[in-house]
């Protein structure tokens, strides 16, 4: 796995959870009229969800480093 290509993509996904929930958030704040509080909800559970998504990513990317050091040094 290369790690440079991983963390790019972590960017681009970041970038694309954001325009999704946006758009998301507008149809139903056009439907609902919540005055704004819809977007700040779906956004916020958005960005939780990806904070938690990267810390298992990265937890992996460190346990796959950690063993191919241990097999360096064999």
């Amino acid at each position: 796995m290369n790690k440079y290509v991983l963390f790019i993509g972590i960017g681009f996904e970041l970038i694309g959870l954001i325009v999704v929930s946006l758009l998301v958030s507008n149809y139903f704040e056009e439907k609902y009229q919540t005055k704004g509080t819809l977007t700040s909800v779906v956004i916020l559970i958005a960005l939780i969800g990806w904070f938690i998504h990267i810390y298992f990513l990265l937890s992996k990317v460190n346990k796959a480093t950690e063993v191919d050091k241990k097999n360096d040094n064999t």
